[in-house]
């Protein structure tokens, strides 16, 4: 059930009727404003909030978690009307147009395709989905429903992320010839929540990821091939991985661990010079309030430092957001760059799981949904 948070004796209210029109159908209303649900099983993403409550075409309506202690009281410190005791029964009230899926890893795309089932626009935290098969079905359900659904991935909606691909499209460094990316996160090992998400999924899908997606992004493609050698620990996960990714003329090489103090880097090489990104969150731009710069290195000149325009992180990723849903534009993250990464992935832990031989990453699966699709979940 739901909570009134303005209600001064916070009755339990009736559950809306059965009924569900999807948003989007002729005999629904034209959407104008996108009310939003927010599903976590335990801290809340404060960025995204601050975020979604500064545009001015969402609004946050709702909110599930596991615990429901947690949940209201993230509802009393947002200002967050309505308390949801589980995500299906948000995902079944027809006041809540788009959802913000902020989850165990492992549970993203279960909880995606339920939503999409029942006719939710999905903002969905990195992962999507850890498997190719998943991300199929997906995209089936978003077409079948006319629903939205896009990955978070908040730094390919950022201007630094536009202004590095113009510096490669202009040809100032020269055909790119290499990529090579870091992304290492030490967990607190006195917080055994944290611990815990973090061995969801390991350390190429919790923060390898990063780089990975950023060289496809830039690419347009997956690589020929991807080979990968890993490091375990003891719940099996991965706790550091080395991965290398080859295209007809670019390598692409990155390295992520769980076991080492954080650290980001990407750079950019080509014939005629580089790009460098190094500052301490250089995946999340304006982290801490940090100024937006990437580093120009070009043959025989000075070195020099390109600012890009602030802008807050997720407001960039919610207000594309909007303009897919709203108006019709194309998403920056498509569901198709989605399948891309998550085949990458996938051929990285196969490599691992055979000693570093190469393979090739599959965008397709067998489509008869007996042999691989996963069926939509019946959750509770």
């Amino acid at each position: 059930m739901y909570r009134n948070q303005s209600s001064v004796n916070r009755k339990r209210l009736k559950s809306p009727p059965p009924k569900y029109r999807h948003p989007l159908s002729p005999n629904s209303r034209v959407l104008k404003t996108l009310r939003w649900g927010i599903l976590l099983d335990g801290t809340i993403n404060r960025q995204f909030v601050q975020g979604l409550k500064s545009c001015s075409r969402s609004l946050l309506v709702g909110i599930a978690c596991q615990d429901m202690n947690t949940a209201e009281l993230h509802a009393k410190e947002w200002d967050i009307e309505k308390v949801y005791s589980s995500y299906v029964e948000l995902f079944s009230d027809d006041r809540i147009d788009a959802v913000y899926i902020a989850i165990a890893n492992s549970l993203h795309s279960r909880y995606t395709m339920k939503a999409a089932q029942l006719g939710k626009h999905c903002l969905v935290e990195n992962p999507l989905a850890t498997k190719v098969c998943e991300i199929i079905e997906i995209e089936r359900l978003a077409k079948e429903k006319n629903v939205i659904i896009a990955e978070g991935y908040p730094y390919l909606y950022h201007p630094q992320f536009q202004a590095i691909k113009q510096e490669i499209s202009s040809g100032c460094i020269g055909d790119v010839s290499h990529m090579h990316g870091i992304f290492d996160y030490q967990a607190n090992n006195n917080n055994a929540t944290e611990s815990d998400v973090l061995a969801d999924c390991g350390a190429l899908w919790n923060v390898g990821c990063y780089p990975i997606s950023l060289m496809i992004a830039l690419m347009s493609q997956c690589p020929q091939t991807v080979s990968a050698i890993q490091q375990t620990g003891s719940r099996s996960e991965d706790t550091s991985t080395v991965g290398w990714m080859k295209y007809d003329t670019v390598m692409g090489s990155i390295s992520t661990s769980l076991n080492s103090p954080t650290k980001t880097h990407f750079e950019i090489a080509g014939t005629n010079g580089r790009i460098h990104l190094h500052n301490d969150w250089c995946y999340h731009p304006d982290h801490c309030n940090q100024t937006n710069s990437f580093e120009l290195i070009m043959k025989g000149e000075p070195s020099k430092k390109v600012t890009v325009l602030n802008q807050d992180l997720y407001r960039g990723e919610i207000l594309s957001f909007e303009a897919t849903v709203l108006d019709k534009k194309p998403s920056l993250v498509t569901l198709q760059l989605s399948k891309k990464i998550a085949a990458v992935l996938e051929a990285m832990y196969e490599s691992a799981r055979l000693d570093g031989v190469p393979v090739v990453p599959q965008l397709r699966v067998n489509s008869e949904r007996s042999n691989g699709v996963p069926v939509v979940p019946q959750l509770e």
